[in-house]
């Protein structure tokens, strides 16, 4: 019982802890905005003490729960509500982001922090490789040839 109190809770924050003005600006596709970016900054800097506090990790999904909005909101606020919102939320993101990519070098397993940097911030697995000298396709190639003639195997002939 208690932990479904907490979860409810956690999704559904009084509105007294909340800084938004609970209507949008005309024009506006989303159903809230703060009133100020300091009043989002505010919002932003409290789950972050929260996190500290508690101990736990920093997500984008903890954020937008923390701001009571969806994962989705949350990235399509990082674009589309002005210039001062745009980079309160951008900076917010790459503190997540950041808490993540230090967790890398913690020398504890780092499967679910990859996994997070792959998924919410775009990296990548790259890997280059350097070839010198010909390709194996050529012998296949000739082998092929040797087995539409007929030969079951291709001789020391078609060697070069």
């Amino acid at each position: 019982m208690e932990k479904e109190n907490k979860l409810q809770s956690a999704l559904h924050p009084s509105a007294g802890e909340s800084n938004y003005s609970g209507a949008a600006p005309k024009g506006n596709m989303f159903n809230r905005l703060w009133k100020t970016p300091e009043d989002l900054q505010k919002d932003i800097d409290k789950y972050f003490d929260d996190c500290e506090e508690n101990n736990t990790p920093l997500t984008v999904t903890g954020l937008a729960l923390a701001l009571d909005t969806s994962r989705h909101t949350l990235l399509n606020y990082e674009h589309d509500l002005g210039k001062d919102f745009n980079a309160i939320i951008k900076k917010a993101k790459l503190m997540c982001e950041n808490f993540a990519e230090q967790y890398l070098f913690s020398g504890k397993k780092v499967a679910g922090a990859i996994f997070n940097l792959k998924n919410n911030y775009g990296w990548i697995d790259k890997q280059q490789f350097e070839h010198s000298g010909g390709f194996m396709v050529d012998l296949i190639k000739k082998a092929n040839e040797s087995n539409k003639s007929g030969d079951s195997k291709p001789t020391g002939k078609d060697k070069k």
